[in-house]
């Protein structure tokens, strides 16, 4: 069971590997910067996405376990069949973090350093690190049936 859990933390590892090595890739100029010609409209669209991605991807990040039908299909499942279950929404909200995260980083390198898509970026990335998966959370939606 913790090399289950190692493998879905590693792949919350790598949301930030990538998000940190595109960042990295753009700041040694390898990849493309200021690309997207400052207009009026065209900044409001970017602070809009930015904005409407790390709410929408965190928010819903965060409160996926809570949904009803996500943790009592944890809890009335088996132990094994549950475990699958639990992947399965830890890869979604993996993907959820994700939304939030990447657009923002490309906004950021696109639209000449905009500070929106950075402090978008910033809650995106501590949204992640209450999403951490641990065998702990696990047992607590599994315990939640017993109580």
């Amino acid at each position: 069971m913790k090399k289950k859990i190692k493998s879905l933390q590693l792949c919350h590892i790598a949301l930030w590997v990538v998000t940190a090595l595109y960042a990295g890739l753009s700041e040694a100029e390898i990849l493309p910067n200021n690309y997207v010609t400052p207009n009026p409209e065209t900044t409001y669209m970017l602070n809009l996405i930015s904005i409407i991605t790390t709410i929408g991807g965190g928010f819903l990040a965060l409160r996926l376990f809570a949904g009803f039908s996500v943790r009592r299909s944890l809890q009335e499942a088996e132990e094994k069949q549950a475990f699958q279950l639990f992947k399965k929404w830890t890869l979604l909200r993996c993907g959820l973090l994700a939304v939030g995260m990447w657009p923002n980083v490309v906004i950021y390198y696109a639209a000449s350093y905009d500070m929106t898509a950075a402090y978008c970026l910033l809650l995106s990335l501590i949204f992640s690190l209450f999403c951490w998966p641990s065998q702990q959370a696990f047992e607590q939606l599994r315990s939640q049936n017993k109580a």
